[in-house]
């Protein structure tokens, strides 16, 4: 769309600039005077000028421009988004988990030796049994552990906000009045630790950036759990 203010602005000068020059040409030539060349000459329109121009309105004929959506749906939408990435996380923990399962069967073992005879027969069974832990597998189980913290925060942090009227008028009332689209945000975070939510659009090219950014703090208290609140829900008990 710039492009095309951009090439149609360009012809629109030549033609206010052939306006300009014909009223003066007109009353000049009619008193004796004669105008150099270029005078007129200098307001035509160029090839170049035409292709760019009619290059951009193809542009803007075949680009999908999504009608505005609201903050909420927009919030709305990316909960559903954190919630398929916490299921594919929690796919890969469930995963991670089998994978150290030997570890459980040794606590159980350890548990049940109390004999010198059954120590005896724990120790044999490590010494033919490798049960011993990789730390990729460790590692592949903390990230799995990490990310489902991460995108159930998300999840229930953006949903949060979906439903704050407050919080949706102001980002809709921002968006509109700074001509942006919501859902053109750069950036959509929450950090527990800190209770804050932000958005941030990114509009522009590298050293031409215009950055807009909205970030509100301590507006989900009401909705943290703790793991002893967790404990508390009814499916616990």
């Amino acid at each position: 769309m710039l492009e095309l203010q951009r090439t149609a602005s360009a012809i629109n000068e030549q033609l206010k600039l052939s306006r300009e020059r014909y009223t003066a040409v007109d009353r000049v030539a009619q008193q004796g005077y004669i105008i150099e060349d270029g005078v007129m000459t200098e307001a035509m329109i160029s090839t170049m000028m035409v292709n760019q121009y009619n290059l951009a309105i193809d542009n803007v004929l075949s680009t999908t421009y999504n009608p505005p959506i609201g903050a909420a749906k927009v919030f709305e939408e990316a909960s559903q988004q954190a919630i398929v990435k916490m299921k594919y996380a929690i796919d890969d923990l469930v995963m991670a988990t089998e994978v150290l399962a030997t570890v459980s069967a040794v606590a159980e073992m350890a548990a049940q030796a109390d004999t010198q005879t059954e120590r005896i027969e724990v120790q044999e069974t490590l010494s033919t049994t490798d049960m011993s832990v990789d730390q990729q597998d460790v590692d592949n189980y903390n990230t799995a552990v990490k990310n489902v913290e991460t995108y159930a925060q998300e999840a229930g942090a953006f949903l949060a906000a979906s439903n704050s009227v407050d919080l949706t008028g102001a980002i809709d009332n921002f968006a509109a009045q700074n001509n942006i689209l919501v859902s053109e945000y750069s950036a959509l975070v929450y950090v527990q630790s800190q209770d804050v939510f932000a958005i941030e659009w990114f509009y522009g090219q590298e050293g031409s950036q215009e950055d807009y950014a909205i970030a509100v703090m301590g507006g989900f208290y009401d909705n943290v759990m703790t793991a002893e609140d967790l404990y508390a829900q009814k499916e616990y008990r």
